[in-house]
């Protein structure tokens, strides 16, 4: 942290192998505040940020592989933006997730995609919600700019809904009618707030 002496703003920060622990983690984050984005590669030690509580408010958070994020701390995080390569979250924690947000819950929240999840048939989660039909030429998909800066390879498989999407529609959240669409794959779930 000393290599930065003459700011307290760091535009994205990338965490690697790393020997550091939360406690680091979080003082850094204190000390810097993260304009835009956090990256945390698969090699990064699940210790660096399971017991770190200043990650969860990073605009938008990257990660590679999160074994050690479950829903209870998934719950807890209050990013714009989240990214999961891979996901070990079930089925359950899913629909946990998104009862959290129609309920109220987490209203900075504007993107979240796994594509990977240890859950099978995920798009069977969409049984379990009063979904609109979703009209791609009325409901565009946007995503916020460092979504595209950074994911651009991964949300390729964003777009080619016909080839890869297996359901899809939009919740509406009563507390504010805010609304989101749901998109599933058999092990993949994308959650994005419409902008209209």
């Amino acid at each position: 942290m000393d290599e930065l002496p003459y700011t307290n703003t760091v535009r994205d920060v990338t965490f690697l192998q790393s020997s550091v622990n939360s406690t680091v983690a979080d003082e850094f984050f204190e000390k810097f505040h993260v304009t835009r984005a956090l990256f945390c590669q698969r090699s990064v030690p699940d210790r660096l940020l399971k017991n770190s509580c200043k990650f969860r408010e990073i605009n938008n958070l990257f990660i590679s592989w999160s074994p050690w994020l479950d829903i209870s701390r998934l719950l807890k995080v209050k990013c714009e933006n989240i990214m999961f390569s891979s996901s070990t979250l079930h089925k359950k924690d899913m629909i946990d997730l998104l009862n959290n947000w129609l309920e109220g819950n987490n209203t900075r929240l504007k993107s979240m995609s796994m594509f990977k999840s240890v859950a099978d048939d995920t798009h069977l989660i969409m049984d379990n919600f009063n979904l609109e039909a979703w009209d791609p030429e009325v409901d565009k998909i946007e995503y916020d700019e460092p979504v595209h800066d950074y994911c651009e390879a991964l949300l390729y498989f964003l777009y080619d809904i016909n080839k890869y999407m297996l359901r899809s529609g939009i919740l509406r959240r009563q507390s504010d009618g805010s609304r989101a669409l749901i998109r599933a794959t058999e092990y993949q779930l994308h959650f994005l707030v419409l902008k209209n």
